[in-house]
């Protein structure tokens, strides 16, 4: 029967063995969980299981660097890489003829991201069936829609719109021209 010391003793030989994958090796190195860590806090040992679980997957042939790289700008931004949650997506690639990794912002991203930045009054994502816009204003980024308007299939969408509207616009364009 086992003691708990003996048992104690297993988990350390087991935690201090290094692991057979070469990639899970140089994520749990110190140097790179570390970064992890700093730049996530406590969602990084969640965010290193999505990262291992996409390369045992969709990136098995993808250069460990390119990987790695790409986990890294997603940590920064604080988006997960999840694919069934879409804020962010590691996508390989070829690059002369080599298969590599490349981040991507999903939409989702982008909207959590000006979230985030508190510089929108309103944000909302919405589709827009052909008939229905009616104006747009650039100046003031006011939407005009006529929702009863739809002159296609309701299956077909004309376009998909992140509508937003940023709080003081006027106020940062007079400082940008402003010389004063």
């Amino acid at each position: 029967m086992a003691t708990s010391e003996s048992l104690k003793n297993q988990l350390v030989n087991k935690e201090t063995r290094p692991p057979k994958d070469p990639f899970k090796a140089l994520v749990y190195s110190a140097g790179i969980k570390k970064r992890f860590e700093d730049m996530l806090d406590k969602q990084a040992n969640g965010f290193i299981t999505s990262l291992l679980n996409l390369k045992q997957d969709k990136l098995k042939s993808c250069d460990d660097f390119t990987v790695l790289g790409s986990a890294l700008k997603a940590a920064a931004l604080k988006l997960p890489i999840d694919p069934n949650l879409g804020f962010a997506w590691i996508i390989p690639f070829k690059n002369h003829g080599k298969l590599e990794a490349q981040f991507q912002i999903g939409y989702k991203g982008f909207i959590q991201m000006a979230q985030r930045s508190g510089q929108y009054k309103k944000l909302n994502v919405t589709e827009i069936y052909e008939g229905q816009l009616k104006s747009f204003n650039p100046l003031t980024e006011e939407i005009v829609l006529d929702l009863d308007n739809i002159k296609s299939d309701l299956r077909k969408i004309n376009k998909r719109y992140l509508i937003v509207m940023r709080m003081n616009l006027l106020a940062l364009h007079l400082r940008k021209i402003s010389k004063g």
